[in-house]
């Protein structure tokens, strides 16, 4: 247990950091990196929802960063079939409706940083961290919990940033 909250706080950082940068590109790059370790942080956990939607997530904003356009919008196309596929798992006894939230918070997520920019990508974050909090603290998985909430600090810190920057250099809006 030790490592794998070892593993989540490392996943923390990499995600806050991503999440403080101006810049989409590198806010993306970061952002595959540390689905990377809350993939590894799951799945020390047992958490298969979870590790199913960061799959996902890594493997459409990857796709979305190098160019390959088919694979990113398959794996949206997945990401977005997988709520009501866990809807009716929910029905089937096979799921709780807690394990629903991963889907749900991880769709908004990976469409924001995948396919948006700027203040839509921030808004689908925020959308999406506030859902994987709840989930977080549903479970017990107090990493994740912290880092949602750390995550919307820095969302509003990359919000803040860079509207103050593009009011700089005279690009913002009126």
């Amino acid at each position: 247990m030790i490592t794998a909250t070892l593993i989540g706080y490392l996943a923390i950082a990499i995600s806050i950091t991503s999440y403080m940068l101006r810049d989409d590109h590198r806010l993306r790059v970061l952002n595959v990196i540390s689905c990377l370790f809350w993939t590894s942080y799951f799945v020390m956990l047992g958490e298969w929802t979870s590790v199913a939607s960061l799959s996902l997530a890594c493997v459409m904003i990857w796709g979305a960063l190098y160019g390959h356009k088919r694979t990113a919008n398959v794996a949206w196309y997945l990401c977005i079939a997988a709520i009501p596929a866990s809807f009716m798992a929910v029905a089937a006894g096979q799921i709780t409706m807690t394990d629903t939230l991963p889907f749900i918070g991880g769709a908004a997520i990976n469409t924001g940083v995948a396919f948006l920019s700027r203040g839509k990508l921030t808004l689908a974050c925020a959308a999406g961290e506030c859902t994987w909090g709840l989930f977080a603290v549903m479970i017990g998985a107090w990493p994740s919990a912290f880092m949602a909430l750390f995550s919307l600090g820095a969302l509003a810190y990359r919000e803040f940033s860079r509207f103050s920057y593009e009011r700089q250099i005279g690009n913002a809006p009126a």
